[in-house]
C-alpha cells in the first residue's frame, strides 16, 4: 500500500471508529468536530481536482 493510500484508510478508519463512538459528551463533541474536519478535508479535496481540471499548463 502507497503512503497516501495508507494516510487515506487510516484517516477513515479513524472517522468511523470516532462516529460510531459512544454517546458521552465529550464523545458527542469529537463526533462534531470529526464530522467538521471531514466536510472541511472533504471540500479542500474537490476544490483542488476542480482547480486541476480546469486549468491548463501551455
Amino acid at each position: 500500500m502507497t503512503g497516501p493510500s495508507a494516510v487515506a484508510v487510516g484517516i477513515l478508519l479513524l472517522a468511523i471508529a470516532v462516529l460510531h463512538a459512544g454517546n458521552s459528551a465529550t464523545w458527542a463533541y469529537t463526533k462534531y468536530r470529526a464530522r467538521r474536519l471531514l466536510t472541511a478535508g472533504l471540500l479542500i479535496l474537490t476544490a483542488v481536482v476542480i482547480l486541476r481540471h480546469t486549468t491548463t499548463t501551455e
